[in-house]
């Protein structure tokens, strides 16, 4: 299967919320890949990787994710496992492995799970960088069941100082910039 035609197929199991999230993240991903002048190559793996970021949320209960208030030490736990859950359903599609890395550590590689999982190369850290921070600024600007979306300068505040550097400052400028 042609990995644009997997994408789509994968994407389609996901919920309304964390597709138009996905949704969301890959045109704001494309938009910064365009203005950075990133490669071709790179463009496309970033993008398609943004498309299905947040697939391995289909393995975590809904009651967790879409609850309305603040999720509980295990709660986040179990959601920190979507991103290595989602990284394990692509390379089992046969999705290329770098985009499944990027799912992988979109949310960083602090996470306790990430230590039996494949190294982050430098070469990807990069991109990496890029996609967290759009991740975490596009979520922090929408709304959520438990919270209302942050204005752009809160959420630009709330990146530097909770990031401790794990974000792309000149994409995170950008996207302040275009108020996006």
């Amino acid at each position: 299967m042609h990995l644009l035609s997997q994408i789509q197929c994968l994407s389609s199991y996901m919920d309304s919320e964390t597709y138009g999230h996905c949704k969301g993240v890959r045109n704001v991903a494309y938009m910064v890949a365009t203005h950075f002048q990133m490669n071709s190559d790179e463009k496309e793996k970033m993008v398609n990787a943004c498309a299905v970021l947040d697939i391995g949320k289909l393995f975590i209960n809904k009651d967790i994710f879409h609850k309305n208030d603040e999720l509980t030490e295990v709660e986040r736990e179990l959601m920190d496992l979507h991103s290595y859950l989602g990284y394990k359903l692509l390379v089992e599609n046969d999705v290329p492995e770098e985009i499944a890395r990027i799912v992988l550590y979109h949310h960083g590689r602090d996470k306790p799970v990430l230590k039996e999982v494949p190294k982050m190369t430098e070469d990807m850290e990069s991109i990496i960088r890029i996609v967290h921070t759009i991740d975490t600024y596009t979520a922090l600007t929408e709304d959520r069941n438990y919270r209302n979306g942050y204005g752009r300068d809160d959420a630009y505040r709330i990146v530097t100082e909770e990031e401790n550097g794990n974000y792309h400052a000149e994409v995170l400028d950008y996207l302040y910039e275009q108020n996006l």
